[in-house]
C-alpha cells in the first residue's frame, strides 16, 4: 500500500500544471523590460538618479519587484493570494489557507485599551536611514500611511544589522501581553536536523525575500498595528517583526511547502525563510534545484537570488554556520571568528578595567550563540562575563572586566580557533566506558565493571569534605578520570558517568554562576578535551546508585511496542531477525537486544555505540529518534525491520519515500490496523502516554547493496 491513495495522480497533474505555468511565464518575462530602481522618500522624490535593477530570471521563484497593469506593485501577500490554487493543490492545512486568503487574525486574548508609546532614541540617530526606508516599505504595501491614530500605536527603534546596515524595529510588547497563548512550537535548527545529513551530501539553499510580508494582516487587525514617525500615522498590513505570535505563524505557512516535498522525497530543513536541501547525486540535487524554484514562484514566494546557494556544493553557509558534508562538521565563518576575535581583544585592552555592559553581553552573546561549531564548553567559560554582567548598573552603564572576565577572554582567543568544527554527527559505533559515582560527606567511591573490575576510593581533605553536595560529587567525577587517565592511559573514548546528583549533570555540561563549581566544570571539560573523551554525565536515583542491577527498574520511553502476533508476522516476512535495537527487559521480542539503559539481559547500551552490520536487525523505536535511527542504519549499510509513523510531514520522511514511491533501500512495506490493536498497553510517561497511537503505524524493511 503507498502512503496517501490518490495522492500521487495529484502530484502528477500539479507537477503538468506548473510546467506549463513556467512555460507560459518565461515567453512573458523574456519579453519583459528591466525595471528602474524606486529612488523616492519621504524628504525629498526624485533626488537621486534611479539605478538599473537586474533583470529577474525566470525559474527563481516569483520576481521581487512585480508591477500590475496600471503600474503599482503587487505586494507579497497579494502575490501568495493569487496563487491560492497552488496552497489548496499542495495540501494546505484549512487554517493557512484561510490566512492566505482573508489574512492572518491576531490572536487576541482581549482587545486592550488604546495606547501610543513614544519612539526610540535609534529614531532621531538614524533619520537619514527612515527617510529611504519607510517609502520603499509603502511602496511595497507593507505598511500604510492612515489618516487617523490606530488603535494601538507602538513604539519602533532603529538597531544596527551584522552587516553593517540598519533594521526597523516594532516593539510590539505592549500588544504581545494581550494575545493568547499559542504554546511552544520547535524549529528545525540545525543542531535539532544534524542527522538529515550525509557524508558527501550536495547542498542548496534558499533565502526568501521579506519573509514575513509574504503573509498580511487580516484588514480589521491592522489597527493593532500601528506606528507614529515625523508627525504621521502608519500602520502593518503584513506580519511585522516584533509580534510574538509571528514565527510560528510564518513557519506554520512555510511548513505546507515542507510537507509537499518531503512528500516527494527531498530532503530539507527550514528555519523561518532559510531553507537548506541536500542529495547524493549532484545532477539529481541540480534537478531538485529548478523544481524547487519552480514550486517557490507557483506558491507566490520571493527568493532572494543574490544570498542562496543555487548550484550543489559540499560546503555552504546556513544559518551563520559553514556546513561542510565532506569533512562531516559544523564551523565558523572568517568573519564571524574575527568578530569574536575583535570582541575578546577589545575586553583584554579595556581601559580602567570597564565596558559598556551592551558591548560584554554581545561577546558572551556571540559565543554562546557558537555552541554548534565550539562545543558545550560555550557555556562553562562564559561564566565570568555573565557574573560581570550582573554588576552593571544599568544597560546603558559600564560592567567591570575582572580578573576572570579578562581570563576568559585571554582563553578563547588562544583556543578559537583550535576548538572551532564540531562534529556533524554525535559519537556513534564505540561502546561507552560506564562508570559509578558516588560522594558521602568524607569520601567520594567509583566503580566501574565489564570485561575488568574497577574499584575507588579517596577520602576528602578536611576543606573539601566541607563544601556542597555538588561540590564533591563534581570532585569525585574529576578524581575518576584523573586516575583513569594516570594509571590506565585512557585516551579517545566515550565515558559514561551515572551519579545520584542532578546537579553535577547539569553544571558538567552547562557550568554554574558559582565559581567554585564552574572551576570544577572547566577542570573535567579541559581534561577531556586533553585526551580526546567524549563525557556524558547522567542522573540515577540515590537509592539505586550501586554496582547491582541499578536500570532494569527504570522506567524508560520505551515501554512500548508491537504484540507478539504481529511481531510473528513481520518473522515470517523478513525473519528470522537477530537483535532487538530498541527494548527493555519487559518488551524484548528477542534474546538478544539492546537497551537504552542498563538492564537485565541487555547485549549493550545505547544501540548507537553499536555496529548494525551484519546482522538483521528489528526496530521499534521512539519516534522522535527517526531521523538518527535511519541515519545509523545506513552509515552501517544494515538490514533492518524498523517500525515507524506514517508522518509525511516528517524530517525523515524523504529518506523512505521518493514522491513516486518507495527509495531504493526500502524492500518491503508491512501497515498495522488502524485501530491501534497491534500495540501492547503501555506504561504512564511513555512516549505514547496511555493507549494506541492516534496515526497510522507501518513497518518497512530496509536493505542496503
Amino acid at each position: 500500500m503507498a502512503p496517501g491513495r490518490g495522492v500521487g495522480r495529484t502530484r502528477e497533474r500539479l507537477r503538468a500544471r506548473l510546467r506549463q505555468q513556467q512555460e507560459e511565464e518565461e515567453v512573458v518575462a523574456a519579453r519583459r523590460r528591466p525595471r528602474q530602481e524606486i529612488g523616492s522618500s519621504l524628504s525629498s522624490r526624485g533626488d537621486r538618479q534611479a539605478e538599473p535593477r537586474r533583470s529577474w530570471d525566470p525559474g527563481g521563484g516569483a520576481p521581487e519587484e512585480e508591477l500590475d497593469e496600471d503600474g503599482n506593485f503587487v505586494t507579497f501577500g497579494a502575490r501568495v493570494r493569487r496563487s491560492l490554487q497552488f496552497w489548496k493543490d499542495i495540501g494546505a492545512s484549512p487554517v493557512v489557507l484561510k490566512w492566505i486568503e482573508e489574512g492572518y487574525d491576531v490572536p487576541l486574548r482581549e482587545r486592550p485599551p488604546t495606547w501610543c508609546e513614544p519612539n526610540g532614541k535609534g529614531v532621531m540617530e538614524h533619520e537619514a536611514f527612515l527617510r529611504e526606508h519607510i517609502p520603499e516599505l509603502l511602496h511595497k504595501g507593507v505598511i500604510s500611511e492612515v489618516s487617523e491614530r490606530p488603535w494601538g500605536v507602538s513604539a519602533i527603534n532603529v538597531v544596527p544589522k551584522s552587516n553593517g546596515k540598519f533594521r526597523l524595529v516594532w516593539d510590539g510588547r505592549f500588544l504581545n501581553d494581550h494575545l493568547r497563548d499559542m504554546g511552544s512550537f520547535r524549529m528545525e535548527t540545525l543542531a535539532r536536523m544534524r542527522n538529515m545529513f550525509e557524508r558527501e551530501d550536495w547542498l542548496l539553499s534558499m533565502d526568501l525575500s521579506s519573509g514575513y510580508h509574504h503573509l498580511e494582516i487580516r484588514p480589521e487587525d491592522r489597527t493593532l498595528l500601528g506606528f507614529s514617525l515625523f508627525g504621521r500615522w502608519f500602520q502593518f498590513n503584513a506580519l511585522p517583526f516584533g509580534l510574538k505570535t509571528a514565527p510560528l505563524a510564518f513557519s506554520k505557512m512555510m511548513g505546507q511547502l515542507a510537507k509537499f516535498w518531503r512528500g516527494d522525497g527531498i530532503r530539507l530543513s527550514y528555519y523561518l525563510d532559510d531553507w537548506i536541501f541536500c542529495n547524493q547525486d549532484r545532477a539529481r540535487a541540480r534537478e531538485e534545484c529548478k523544481r524547487l524554484r519552480a514550486d517557490f514562484k507557483a506558491a507566490g514566494v520571493c527568493v532572494n537570488l543574490e544570498k542562496s546557494v543555487l548550484e550543489p556544493a559540499q560546503c555552504i553557509k546556513h544559518l551563520g554556520f559553514l556546513v561542510d558534508t565532506q569533512e562531516g562538521s559544523f564551523s565558523l565563518p572568517e568573519d564571524r571568528k574575527q568578530k569574536i576575535r575583535n570582541g575578546l581583544q577589545a575586553l583584554v585592552d579595556a581601559q580602567d578595567g570597564q565596558v559598556r555592559a551592551r558591548e560584554l553581553a554581545a561577546v558572551a552573546g556571540r559565543l554562546q550563540s557558537c555552541a554548534l561549531a565550539l562545543g558545550s564548553s560555550v557555556r562553562i567559560f562564559t561564566r565570568e562575563m555573565y557574573a560581570a554582567l550582573e554588576l552593571r548598573p544599568s544597560w546603558r552603564g559600564m560592567a567591570p572586566v575582572t580578573q576572570g572576565v579578562v581570563q576568559e577572554a585571554l582563553m578563547w582567543l588562544e583556543v578559537l580557533d583550535c576548538w572551532d568544527g564540531q562534529c556533524m554527527w554525535e559519537q556513534e559505533l564505540v561502546e561507552p566506558r560506564v562508570l559509578w559515582v558516588d560522594a558521602s560527606d568524607s569520601a567520594v567511591g567509583g566503580w566501574q565493571d565489564g570485561v575488568s573490575i574497577f574499584r575507588f576510593w579517596e577520602r576528602f581533605s578536611a576543606k573539601e569534605a566541607k563544601q556542597s553536595s555538588a561540590f564533591r560529587e563534581l570532585l569525585g567525577i574529576l578524581k575518576l578520570l584523573q586516575l583513569l587517565v594516570e594509571q590506565d592511559g585512557i585516551h579517545h573514548e566515550q565515558v559514561l558517568i551515572w551519579t545520584d546528583s542532578d546537579n553535577a549533570q547539569i553544571i558538567v555540561e552547562q557550568g554554574s554562576s558559582k565559581p567554585k563549581l564552574n572551576k570544577l566544570a572547566a577542570q573535567i571539560f579541559l581534561l577531556c578535551a586533553e585526551h580526546s573523551l567524549f563525557l556524558r554525565v547522567r542522573w540515577v536515583p540515590r537509592e539505586k546508585n550501586v554496582k547491582a542491577d541499578i536500570m532494569s527498574k527504570q522506567l524508560t520511553s520505551g515501554c512500548w511496542g508491537v504484540r507478539w502476533q504481529w511481531f510473528e508476522e513481520l518473522e515470517r516476512r523478513w525473519g528470522p531477525h537477530d537483535i532487538d535495537r530498541c527494548a527493555a527487559t519487559w518488551n524484548a521480542k528477542l534474546r538478544r537486544f539492546n537497551s537504552k539503559f542498563r538492564c537485565a539481559g541487555a547485549e549493550a547500551v545505547d544501540c548507537f555505540t553499536q555496529d548494525w552490520g551484519g546482522a538483521n536487525n528489528y526496530v521499534c523505536p521512539d519516534f522522535h529518534m527517526m531521523l538518527r535511527i535511519l541515519h545509523h542504519v545506513r552509515r552501517c549499510r544494515a538490514s533492518a525491520t524498523i517500525v515507524i509513523p506514517y508522518w509525511p510531514e516528517a524530517a525523515f520522511w524523504p529518506l523512505l519515500w521518493s514522491g513516486d514511491g518507495w527509495t531504493d533501500w526500502v524492500k518491503g512495506v508491512m501497515w498495522f490496523p488502524e485501530d491501534g490493536q497491534a500495540f501492547h498497553p503501555e506504561h504512564e510517561g511513555s512516549m505514547l502516554g496511555l493507549g494506541a497511537p492516534s496515526f497510522r503505524v507501518l513497518a518497512v524493511r530496509l536493505e542496503q547493496e
